[in-house]
Protein backbone atom coordinates (compact mmCIF):
# COMPACT_ATOMS: atom_id res chain seq x y z
CA UNK A 1 0.00 0.00 0.00
CA UNK A 2 2.83 2.35 0.87
CA UNK A 3 4.57 1.69 -2.47
CA UNK A 4 1.33 2.24 -4.36
CA UNK A 5 0.86 5.52 -2.54
CA UNK A 6 4.39 6.65 -3.44
CA UNK A 7 3.83 5.79 -7.10
CA UNK A 8 0.57 7.74 -7.08
CA UNK A 9 2.24 10.77 -5.50
CA UNK A 10 5.08 10.62 -8.03
CA UNK A 11 2.60 10.57 -10.90
CA UNK A 12 0.72 13.52 -9.44
CA UNK A 13 3.98 15.44 -9.02
CA UNK A 14 4.97 14.74 -12.62
CA UNK A 15 1.52 15.79 -13.80
CA UNK A 16 1.72 19.12 -11.97
CA UNK A 17 5.19 19.77 -13.37
CA UNK A 18 3.97 18.93 -16.86
CA UNK A 19 1.05 21.37 -16.52
CA UNK A 20 3.38 24.05 -15.22
CA UNK A 21 5.74 23.59 -18.20
CA UNK A 22 2.88 23.82 -20.69
CA UNK A 23 1.43 26.88 -18.98
CA UNK A 24 4.85 28.57 -19.08
CA UNK A 25 5.21 27.83 -22.80
CA UNK A 26 1.78 29.31 -23.53
CA UNK A 27 2.54 32.38 -21.44
CA UNK A 28 6.06 32.92 -22.81
CA UNK A 29 4.86 32.98 -26.41
CA UNK A 30 1.52 34.72 -25.88
CA UNK A 31 -0.51 31.84 -27.31
CA UNK A 32 -4.28 32.41 -27.28
CA UNK A 33 -5.33 28.74 -26.86
CA UNK A 34 -6.46 27.26 -23.62
CA UNK A 35 -3.89 24.89 -22.13
CA UNK A 36 -6.43 22.07 -22.19
CA UNK A 37 -6.92 22.40 -25.97
CA UNK A 38 -3.18 22.20 -26.68
CA UNK A 39 -2.77 19.27 -24.31
CA UNK A 40 -5.73 17.43 -25.87
CA UNK A 41 -4.29 17.84 -29.37
CA UNK A 42 -0.77 16.85 -28.34
CA UNK A 43 -2.12 13.71 -26.63
CA UNK A 44 -3.86 12.81 -29.89
CA UNK A 45 -0.63 13.42 -31.78
CA UNK A 46 1.49 11.28 -29.47
CA UNK A 47 -0.80 8.34 -30.22
CA UNK A 48 -0.22 8.86 -33.93
CA UNK A 49 3.57 8.91 -33.53
CA UNK A 50 3.50 6.04 -31.01
CA UNK A 51 5.46 7.74 -28.25
CA UNK A 52 3.98 8.74 -24.88
CA UNK A 53 5.45 11.97 -23.47
CA UNK A 54 6.11 12.37 -19.78
CA UNK A 55 6.26 16.12 -20.42
CA UNK A 56 3.72 16.97 -23.12
CA UNK A 57 4.97 20.57 -23.29
CA UNK A 58 8.00 19.27 -25.23
CA UNK A 59 5.78 18.01 -28.03
CA UNK A 60 3.89 21.31 -27.99
CA UNK A 61 7.19 23.17 -28.36
CA UNK A 62 8.07 20.99 -31.35
CA UNK A 63 4.73 21.63 -33.07
CA UNK A 64 4.47 25.33 -32.33
CA UNK A 65 5.11 27.42 -35.45
CA UNK A 66 5.60 30.53 -33.35
CA UNK A 67 7.66 33.35 -34.87
CA UNK A 68 9.92 35.16 -32.43
CA UNK A 69 12.11 38.25 -32.92
CA UNK A 70 15.85 37.57 -33.23
CA UNK A 71 17.83 40.82 -33.73
CA UNK A 72 20.31 40.61 -36.64
CA UNK A 73 19.51 36.93 -37.26
CA UNK A 74 17.15 34.81 -39.30
CA UNK A 75 14.83 35.96 -42.08
CA UNK A 76 13.52 39.46 -41.37
CA UNK A 77 15.15 39.23 -37.92
CA UNK A 78 12.74 36.46 -36.94
CA UNK A 79 12.80 32.69 -36.62
CA UNK A 80 10.48 29.98 -35.41
CA UNK A 81 10.60 29.10 -31.74
CA UNK A 82 11.04 25.41 -32.53
CA UNK A 83 14.20 26.06 -34.58
CA UNK A 84 16.58 25.13 -31.77
CA UNK A 85 14.78 21.84 -31.18
CA UNK A 86 14.85 21.18 -34.91
CA UNK A 87 18.60 21.84 -35.11
CA UNK A 88 19.29 19.31 -32.38
CA UNK A 89 16.79 16.85 -33.85
CA UNK A 90 18.44 17.11 -37.26
CA UNK A 91 21.81 16.17 -35.73
CA UNK A 92 20.29 13.23 -33.82
CA UNK A 93 18.43 12.01 -36.92
CA UNK A 94 21.62 12.13 -39.01
CA UNK A 95 23.54 10.12 -36.38
CA UNK A 96 20.83 7.47 -36.01
CA UNK A 97 20.31 7.08 -39.77
CA UNK A 98 24.05 6.71 -40.26
CA UNK A 99 24.15 3.99 -37.62
CA UNK A 100 21.14 2.13 -39.08
CA UNK A 101 22.50 2.23 -42.61
CA UNK A 102 25.98 1.10 -41.53
CA UNK A 103 24.90 -1.65 -39.14
CA UNK A 104 21.78 -3.02 -40.80
CA UNK A 105 22.24 -2.31 -44.50
CA UNK A 106 25.95 -3.05 -44.82
CA UNK A 107 26.76 0.24 -46.50
CA UNK A 108 30.54 0.56 -46.28
CA UNK A 109 31.57 3.61 -48.31
CA UNK A 110 31.17 7.26 -47.42
CA UNK A 111 29.68 8.05 -50.82
CA UNK A 112 26.99 5.37 -50.60
CA UNK A 113 26.18 6.34 -47.03
CA UNK A 114 25.88 10.03 -47.87
CA UNK A 115 23.62 9.35 -50.87
CA UNK A 116 21.30 6.99 -49.02
CA UNK A 117 21.10 9.22 -45.95
CA UNK A 118 20.39 12.30 -48.06
CA UNK A 119 17.51 10.53 -49.80
CA UNK A 120 15.93 9.63 -46.46
CA UNK A 121 16.28 12.98 -44.71
CA UNK A 122 15.45 15.19 -47.67
CA UNK A 123 13.17 18.07 -46.68
CA UNK A 124 10.54 17.02 -49.20
CA UNK A 125 10.38 13.51 -47.70
CA UNK A 126 9.90 14.89 -44.17
CA UNK A 127 7.25 17.25 -45.54
CA UNK A 128 5.41 14.35 -47.20
CA UNK A 129 5.38 12.43 -43.90
CA UNK A 130 3.81 15.41 -42.13
CA UNK A 131 1.13 15.70 -44.82
CA UNK A 132 0.60 12.02 -45.59
CA UNK A 133 0.29 10.93 -41.96
CA UNK A 134 -1.85 13.99 -41.10
CA UNK A 135 0.66 15.11 -38.45
CA UNK A 136 0.61 18.63 -39.84
CA UNK A 137 -2.96 18.98 -38.54
CA UNK A 138 -1.48 19.34 -35.03
CA UNK A 139 0.91 22.18 -35.86
CA UNK A 140 -0.21 25.52 -34.48
CA UNK A 141 0.65 29.18 -34.25
CA UNK A 142 -0.51 31.74 -31.72
CA UNK A 143 -4.10 31.69 -32.97
CA UNK A 144 -4.87 28.52 -34.90
CA UNK A 145 -4.16 24.86 -35.49
CA UNK A 146 -3.34 23.87 -39.06
CA UNK A 147 -6.54 21.79 -39.26
CA UNK A 148 -8.75 24.76 -38.33
CA UNK A 149 -10.99 25.98 -41.14
CA UNK A 150 -11.94 29.40 -42.52
CA UNK A 151 -8.66 31.01 -41.46
CA UNK A 152 -7.45 34.24 -43.11
CA UNK A 153 -4.36 33.60 -45.25
CA UNK A 154 -2.20 35.82 -43.06
CA UNK A 155 -3.07 33.73 -39.99
CA UNK A 156 -2.53 30.24 -41.44
CA UNK A 157 0.00 27.84 -39.88
CA UNK A 158 3.14 27.44 -41.97
CA UNK A 159 3.34 24.25 -44.04
CA UNK A 160 6.04 24.00 -46.70
CA UNK A 161 8.80 21.60 -47.71
CA UNK A 162 11.32 23.32 -45.44
CA UNK A 163 9.26 22.87 -42.28
CA UNK A 164 11.16 21.47 -39.32
CA UNK A 165 8.47 19.69 -37.34
CA UNK A 166 9.84 16.13 -37.68
CA UNK A 167 13.33 17.15 -36.54
CA UNK A 168 11.83 19.09 -33.64
CA UNK A 169 9.79 16.03 -32.60
CA UNK A 170 12.99 13.95 -32.61
CA UNK A 171 14.61 16.41 -30.20
CA UNK A 172 11.47 16.57 -28.05
CA UNK A 173 11.54 12.78 -27.60
CA UNK A 174 15.26 12.94 -26.81
CA UNK A 175 14.70 15.52 -24.06
CA UNK A 176 11.72 13.56 -22.74
CA UNK A 177 13.75 10.34 -22.54
CA UNK A 178 17.32 9.72 -23.74
CA UNK A 179 19.36 8.93 -26.84
CA UNK A 180 18.68 5.18 -26.77
CA UNK A 181 14.92 5.72 -26.57
CA UNK A 182 14.80 8.23 -29.42
CA UNK A 183 17.01 5.91 -31.47
CA UNK A 184 14.50 3.11 -30.89
CA UNK A 185 11.63 5.39 -31.93
CA UNK A 186 13.42 6.46 -35.11
CA UNK A 187 14.25 2.83 -35.97
CA UNK A 188 10.76 1.46 -35.33
CA UNK A 189 8.44 4.32 -36.32
CA UNK A 190 10.20 6.99 -38.36
CA UNK A 191 12.64 4.95 -40.46
CA UNK A 192 9.92 2.86 -42.17
CA UNK A 193 8.06 6.07 -43.03
CA UNK A 194 11.23 7.67 -44.40
CA UNK A 195 11.63 4.69 -46.71
CA UNK A 196 7.96 4.73 -47.71
CA UNK A 197 7.84 8.42 -48.57
CA UNK A 198 11.29 8.38 -50.15
CA UNK A 199 9.87 5.99 -52.76
CA UNK A 200 6.80 8.16 -53.40
CA UNK A 201 9.14 11.14 -53.69
CA UNK A 202 11.19 9.35 -56.33
CA UNK A 203 8.04 8.41 -58.27
CA UNK A 204 6.68 11.94 -58.19
CA UNK A 205 10.03 13.38 -59.34
CA UNK A 206 10.23 11.16 -62.44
Amino acid sequence: ESLRRKIHLRKEMNRKMEKSNLEKYISDYDISFRKELIEENMRELEKKIKYHFKDISLLARAMGAIKIPIPDQGKNNKEYANSVLATLGDAILKAVLTDILYRSYGIQTKGQLTTKKSELEESNVLHKIMDGEKLIDYAFNRKHFYKDTKIPDNEKVVNNKHDQYIEAIVAAIYYDSNYDRVKKWISEWLFPLLNKYKETNKTNNK
